[in-house]
């Protein structure tokens, strides 16, 4: 009985114990083969075929693209044109003559352009503005005669001046007929000499006494 057991039992551990060992010695070798194995195929592979993979790891890795430069937009800004600053225009003074009132009836109505050296009437009734011949008067002295409504007034006030040279004169006459540098009788006094070119403006106002200075009408004005 019993010791039949422990022999059967005995041989059992010990085949036992000696597959455990073969099988370990086993794994081991075929650990180690595996390994070894796998080395040789590593460094097959890397030997024989190393050129290959790495040209195909290098055409199958996509080539990154260079970052594109992107060309500055230059904005062209158009600038107005300026015109070109110029100095304003130098005004000449112009003189505007005044016109004489032709409605007025009482006082100094109208002037009369006389010849001082022939005691003549060059031009009847003068106009504002209008230009005289001193060829066609015979002189270059002349006298202006102021006419009055009515022809007999207390005095009349004159004066002309040259509007170029502003030379000036004037009279008071207190008994027709008005001349503006007076007069002796018939003779008519000369003043100052008229000159070709020249613009002249005369004024005369009639007064209902000859010392007083209420007057009659308006001031007349003329430039001729």
């Amino acid at each position: 009985g019993k010791g039949g057991a422990t022999t059967t039992s005995g041989k059992s551990l010990k085949a036992s114990s000696s597959s455990y060992s073969s099988f370990a010695m086993y794994y081991k070798s075929s650990k180690k083969n595996i390994m070894e194995g796998s080395g040789m195929f590593r460094d097959r592979l890397t030997k024989k075929d190393r050129q290959k993979y790495q040209t195909k790891f290098k055409t199958n890795v996509p080539t990154t693209a260079s970052p594109s430069t992107v060309a500055p937009t230059t904005i062209v800004t158009e600038i107005p044109t300026l015109a070109p600053v110029t100095s304003p225009p130098t005004i000449s003074p112009t003189f505007v003559p005044t016109t004489a009132n032709p409605t007025q009836t009482r006082g100094v109505i109208f002037f009369r352009l006389w010849n001082a050296d022939t005691d003549a009437v060059v031009v009847e009734t003068m106009r504002n503005g209008e230009s005289y011949s001193l060829a066609a008067a015979g002189t270059a002295f002349l006298s202006v005669e102021a006419v009055t409504n009515p022809p007999d007034v207390g005095r009349v006030e004159l004066s002309i001046v040259n509007l170029n040279t502003m030379e000036t004169d004037s009279m008071s006459e207190g008994a027709a007929p008005y001349m503006l540098f007076g007069n002796t009788g018939d003779n008519i006094s000369r003043g100052f000499e008229f000159t070709v070119g020249s613009s002249y403006t005369v004024k005369a106002q009639a007064f209902a006494f000859p010392m007083g200075q209420v007057g009659i009408g308006e001031e007349l004005e003329l430039t001729f």
